[in-house]
């Protein structure tokens, strides 16, 4: 039995999108993966699934919370907005294509943003940077399965779901569940995938645009049991 970890079930939606249905363990990108348990949303994959992956963030996870002591796969400490994290990817990954990314990667603090139509200035609490980091994962020649892609547009309305949504359509990937969201109604994440490698049929016919996460999972799990 999978015990998953994930905060707001993503590890779930890979489980019951990919995890169940393959023959050989799955390969992960967990970029921002911040602890190595608890909240974390590839440890599960690799645990119980025995998924293999790379980690990545900016703090130093190995000394502050004992990475490899918890978890097998290979943690970096880089900036993930920058070149480092691309060449990382091009030194380590020998299959260019991946099962899974974890994409999550925001800053800490309180920020002042000034809406560019109104003039408005808002405060914010953290700041994501998901917009930086997903240049640097497509300059590395990366493509994937599935991605969940934390973009808070409660906070930053199309500020990062805009680049990064022309981005991965131009590529060719979809978005199965488009502003996933609390049980607020706040979206801040969408969950996109590569219909062509996902091994359920008729996948995106579940499609859905600001449901909770709970609904989405719950639709792709009951969808899957259907399937079979």
């Amino acid at each position: 039995m999978v015990h998953f970890e994930s905060m707001e079930r993503q590890d779930e939606f890979v489980y019951h999108l990919l995890g169940k249905h393959l023959k050989e363990p799955g390969v992960f990108l967990d970029v921002g993966c911040n602890l190595p348990q608890g909240g974390n949303n590839t440890y599960a994959l690799e645990k119980y699934l025995k998924w293999d992956g790379f980690a990545f963030d900016i703090g130093d996870i190995e000394a502050n919370h004992q990475w490899s002591e918890m978890r097998k796969s290979a943690f970096f400490q880089v900036d993930a907005t920058t070149e480092g994290l691309t060449e990382i990817l091009k030194n380590n990954l020998k299959e260019k294509t991946v099962d899974y990314i974890s994409l999550d990667v925001d800053v800490g603090g309180i920020y002042r943003v000034a809406d560019p139509f109104s003039g408005i200035t808002r405060i914010i609490e953290g700041l994501n940077l998901s917009h930086f980091v997903l240049p640097r994962i497509i300059d590395a020649g990366i493509s994937f399965k599935c991605m969940t892609l934390e973009h808070e547009a409660f906070k930053w309305d199309d500020t990062i779901t805009g680049p990064t949504r022309e981005i991965l359509k131009t590529l060719g990937y979809k978005m199965l569940f488009e502003d996933v969201s609390f049980d607020s109604g706040d979206a801040w994440e969408d969950w996109w995938i590569n219909p062509d490698l996902i091994p359920v049929d008729n996948i995106m016919s579940i499609y859905k645009k600001g449901s909770t996460f709970n609904e989405c999972v719950d639709t792709l799990i009951k969808f899957t049991e259907n399937e079979n």
